[in-house]
């Protein structure tokens, strides 16, 4: 199933385009020159007839866009009933409640951090409880180490990535040999949030590399797509 059918948003409110438009008529544009590669598109978004460019290599951040544009202004149409193919020990209700937090205005860290906190104090029991039983072993386990946010390691100098193993939470990833944490940098140069992902090769000298995943020129978005990612709110 598509993501403008499962989410109901309207999908002819964005428009992949090889040069952009002189007077914008849709809500989002992917500038895509070459077709086919998809993995340089650039995001802009319609704001009052000037293009603003959100974000580079952005694949999928559009759906979360559409999907924010109508839900934040009528959260009480929020889908009830939803499950993620991909996904299947969430709960069409957890899906909701994690539905609900992504409508939340994040500006800042700080309101992005008590958002994940949010998420993790009130919904990650249940998850587990549903899976493990509540107050079992395992489940205290996964408590501990299964917190929302744990993969997001905030860094100030981009030496520090395959390094600094300290995750949001002021946790220690046990290990960066895997595809799921990611780097955060802020280039206050380029003012832009960058987000780096693993690449699963090593140097000579035994160094993890990395690659940018995504580069957004807004910080809000930067927590809006970080929050999907960790929540599963908006997938297929």
């Amino acid at each position: 199933m598509s993501l403008s059918k499962k989410y109901n948003y309207d999908i002819s409110d964005m428009e992949v385009v090889k040069e952009l438009p002189t007077k914008p008529e849709k809500y989002l544009y992917i500038l895509r020159p070459i077709e086919g590669e998809w993995y340089d598109d650039k995001l802009y978004r319609n704001e009052c007839g000037k293009l603003e460019i959100i974000a580079y290599k952005a694949i999928g951040f559009s759906s979360i866009l559409l999907f924010l544009k109508k839900y934040r202004a009528n959260p009480e149409l929020l889908p009830k009933n939803l499950k993620h193919e991909s996904k299947d020990h969430l709960s069409s209700e957890i899906i909701y409640k994690h539905m609900q937090l992504m409508l939340t205005p994040m500006n800042n860290y700080e309101e992005f951090k008590s958002v994940v906190n949010k998420a993790t104090k009130e919904i990650l029991p249940e998850i587990l409880t549903d899976i493990w039983g509540y107050g079992t072993e395992e489940y205290y386990y996964r408590l501990d180490f299964a917190k929302y946010g744990s993969y997001f390691v905030f860094i100030d100098n981009k030496d520090e990535m395959g390094i600094n193993k300290i995750n949001m939470n002021g946790d220690e990833l046990s290990s960066l040999v895997d595809n799921m944490h990611r780097y955060i940098y802020h280039n206050k140069e380029e003012n832009s949030y960058e987000v780096w992902a693993y690449l699963n090769d090593y140097d000579t000298r035994g160094h993890a590399h990395y690659f940018i995943d995504v580069i957004f020129y807004e910080e809000k978005y930067l927590y809006e797509y970080l929050l999907n990612y960790t929540l599963n709110a908006v997938v297929s």
